[in-house]
């Protein structure tokens, strides 16, 4: 009987194949059957999570009219969020209603952890939407504010499957497993020459229906620590180092010089955990991140120096946002809405051009507001990792995730200043990364790296009580 609703929805969606929502109402129905019928429904988010890399890569692809593939992957992966966080909501809402109205001191602490929790991110994404979609470019506001909603709902979500130590297990082969996907995905990019080179240095070339390579390159970046965990734990060591001396090698072709920083904020500070805690896999490691980074130097040189040389033209960006949004105190105070950066560089170059800076574009979007409340959600953003750094209770293993996190963190905030990264779904590798270490926390002693087998673990969803 539960296979019913959707054997009668499929006549009807085939029929309406040619029409966008007809793809639509089918791919909704289809996960959410997926979703309530499957025996862990966590795996099913992370494994769709897992494939954007893959996705990435046609993602501005056509199909059945105007529909992108792009927007019809991130509709099913909204589904499946919105559909598993209502599903443990509901099934743990007695808890959750005890402790809410739990009384005295406790109560009060509670209360007011549920609300650090998850009030930055709602604020920033209340926020960003009163202050763009009354604006003019109400299109640019529902697209730019649908990623970063989305990525960080991935967090919230994955924060709930990692609440034990099985859940956490699986957010790391998901994790790994993205990392595989993502130099996959590079790989073909580099196959029919839409990646490093032929992106900067092709004259002649055709519209990308892909991921750019500094998307590209965000994915390698921000999912090399879930193999940089692999590593210090110990598994897989031979694979591991592959991957990532590969991973080094997708961000060394991009020739994306922001993302060359940021990778050099994780391995640093995944070099120096590794020299405090004396592992000799982090001499090995740093043996294979030189060997690939010197032959690209080597073979590379002459693009990589131009690439530094020639300048990156931010700065020509940058000015005509800045000084066309404090131009006026109402701008300054509450922006001139999604896109108007777009604008202020077309009158000023132009060249409608995006502001390649996150920052920048809170202002331009919100003014000073908002830029105040994305500023908190990156304080938000490394409360866990710090946490978990800091707690005593917790296994070396997981400190040290912690210490790589954090560095990760660092690194997402370096691509968020340089090129822009929170309105675009390259940052999911961070939101599992997020999730991952959100559960964590709630588990001392009790985690991946405590237990002796986590996959021994009760099946059911785990409790969403508050970290």
């Amino acid at each position: 009987m539960t296979s019913l609703p959707l054997v009668l929805a499929v006549p009807a969606g085939i029929r309406h194949a040619a029409d966008a929502l007809g793809i639509a109402a089918l791919l909704i129905l289809g996960l959410l059957y997926c979703l309530f019928t499957f025996r862990r429904p966590g795996w099913l988010l992370l494994g769709y999570a897992a494939s954007r890399p893959l996705i990435a890569e046609f993602v501005n692809a056509k199909f059945s009219g105007a529909a992108r593939l792009g927007r019809v992957w991130s509709l099913g992966l909204a589904i499946l969020i919105v559909a598993y966080l209502a599903k443990a909501v509901w099934e743990n809402r007695e808890r959750l209603r005890e402790r809410w109205r739990e009384g005295g001191l406790r109560g009060t602490v509670l209360r007011r952890s549920v609300l650090w929790s998850y009030g930055p991110p709602v604020l920033l994404v209340v926020a960003y939407f009163a202050f763009t979609l009354p604006r003019p470019d109400a299109h640019a506001a529902l697209q730019f504010g649908g990623r970063m909603t989305l990525w960080l709902l991935l967090a919230l979500a994955v924060g709930y499957i990692a609440r034990t130590a099985s859940g956490q297990l699986t957010v790391l082969v998901a994790g790994y497993a993205f990392a595989i996907v993502t130099v996959i995905a590079i790989g073909h990019a580099m196959l029919i020459d839409r990646y490093g080179s032929a992106y900067y240095y092709s004259p002649y070339g055709t519209p990308f229906t892909g991921q750019k390579p500094d998307g590209l390159a965000a994915l390698a970046v921000l999912s090399m620590p879930f193999v940089l965990v692999a590593i210090m734990w110990g598994r897989n060591l031979v694979l591991s180092w592959t991957l990532l001396g590969l991973l080094t090698a997708c961000v060394v072709l991009s020739y994306v010089r922001i993302s060359y920083a940021a990778t050099a904020v994780i391995i640093g500070t995944f070099l120096l955990v590794g020299l405090f805690r004396r592992k000799a896999v982090a001499a090995v490691s740093l043996v294979v991140i030189g060997v690939v980074a010197a032959v690209g130097a080597a073979l590379l040189s002459s693009k990589i120096s131009d690439r530094f040389t020639a300048g990156s033209g931010r700065l020509k960006y940058w000015s005509p946002v800045w000084h066309g949004t404090i131009s006026s105190w109402k701008a300054s105070l509450i922006g001139r809405g999604a896109g108007s950066s777009r604008v202020l560089t077309f009158r000023a170059l132009h060249d409608a051009v995006w502001s390649h800076n996150d920052f920048l574009e809170m202002i331009a979007a919100g003014g000073f507001i908002l830029v105040a409340f994305y500023l908190l959600v990156v304080g938000w953003l490394a409360w866990p990792f710090v946490a978990v750094i800091r707690s005593a209770a917790q296994s070396p293993l997981v400190r040290d995730l912690g210490a790589v996190g954090l560095a990760t963190l660092g690194a997402f905030c370096v691509i968020s200043f340089g090129s822009g990264l929170v309105f675009s779904l390259s940052a999911l590798p961070l939101a599992l990364l997020l999730g991952l270490v959100r559960g964590v926390h709630t588990t001392p002693a009790a985690t991946f790296a405590d237990v002796p087998d986590p996959l021994v673990a009760e099946p059911g969803l785990p409790s969403p009580t508050t970290p």
